[in-house]
């Protein structure tokens, strides 16, 4: 039986050769529609835009493009879980790749909101997170003519560009003169326009202490 290692570099292989030559080494299928088990009544051709899943499970009718996975799948049958997690003091273990990620993401995601039951990294991207459940709304705008309140420190200072005079934020890419009147404004442009990447900035930071204790309150 293949081991867990050489089950995840035969996959990586398989999904890199996906092409003609593959195709070609894919016997073709009987007139009865025989041994295929793909259910494709589309006869594989040079031009196909439909591959036969030539790999099919003896013990049901499932079958597969490539014998990495029929050989994950047969595992749900024998009970046998060669992928380990390797994250410190968890020992479960799975019969398949996709399930073992699909774990993991449970150790990545580790806060859970009590409410709508989403995960995420930290306990301090949770608490923010509970501010949308919740009506309070511990941010207030500072101009006196203002009364508007917001739920998280980064919306109100999104907010406030609105009281600040107006000063174009103009596109650097060579050749483009295109302005806006606000940064995200800017930078959605270049993201859309030009393809340029920027860093995700954290959903909560230090000066969003204060009013968390009203969102879990909501939480209880």
């Amino acid at each position: 039986m293949a081991s867990a290692t050489t089950i995840g570099k035969d996959s990586a292989h398989d999904h890199e050769s996906d092409s003609g030559h593959d195709r070609e080494n894919t016997p073709a299928p009987s007139e009865g529609g025989g041994g295929g088990g793909g259910g494709d009544e589309t006869q594989p051709g040079p031009f196909s835009l439909k591959r036969k899943k030539a790999h099919p499970c003896d013990k049901c009718d499932k079958s597969f493009h490539f014998p990495a996975r029929l050989i994950e799948h047969k595992n749900l049958h024998t009970g046998k879980t060669p992928f380990k997690c390797t994250i410190e003091n968890c020992d479960e273990a799975f019969p398949t790749s996709d399930q073992l990620r699909t774990h993991a993401q449970r150790h990545l995601l580790r806060f859970r909101c009590e409410i709508c039951h989403k995960r995420f990294q930290t306990e301090s991207i949770r608490r923010t997170h509970m501010l949308t459940h919740s009506t309070v709304r511990p941010f207030a705008c500072e101009d006196p003519e203002c009364d508007k309140k917001f739920k998280t420190a980064r919306a109100l200072e999104k907010h406030a560009d609105v009281h600040r005079p107006e000063e174009p934020q103009v596109c650097d890419v060579a050749g483009c003169d295109r302005s806006f009147k606000r940064k995200d404004g800017l930078q959605r442009h270049k993201r859309n326009e030009h393809g340029i990447r920027f860093k995700k900035r954290r959903s909560a930071r230090k000066e969003d202490g204060p009013g968390f204790e009203d969102a879990n309150v909501v939480a209880q």
